[in-house]
């Protein structure tokens, strides 16, 4: 597998250089510590997105019960005219 971030890959080459012999394990601790914090920014980055996305939701007058509901509707109605046909 690949790596698809630039700690990713500099922890990849780090590693390597670790492996053999260029480089102090110290220096594999500080890009694990690099790419652990990549990846717990783009979680939180994640979760904010999904926040802001409810919160437009709501603010454009819809919610998770009134669209399932809706959706319920819609779809008996649907299941009765294709019985009454």
């Amino acid at each position: 597998m690949m790596p698809s971030t630039l700690p990713e890959q500099s922890l990849t080459v780090t590693m390597n250089q670790y492996q053999a012999g260029i480089v102090s394990y110290l220096n594999v601790v500080v890009a694990q510590t690099l790419a652990l914090n990549n990846e717990k920014t783009a979680v939180d980055i994640r979760g904010r997105r999904l926040n802001a996305c409810v919160l437009l939701v709501k603010g454009l007058g819809g919610g998770w019960k009134g669209f399932q509901e809706a959706s319920l509707k819609s779809s008996a109605g649907r299941a009765a005219t294709v019985i009454a046909s």
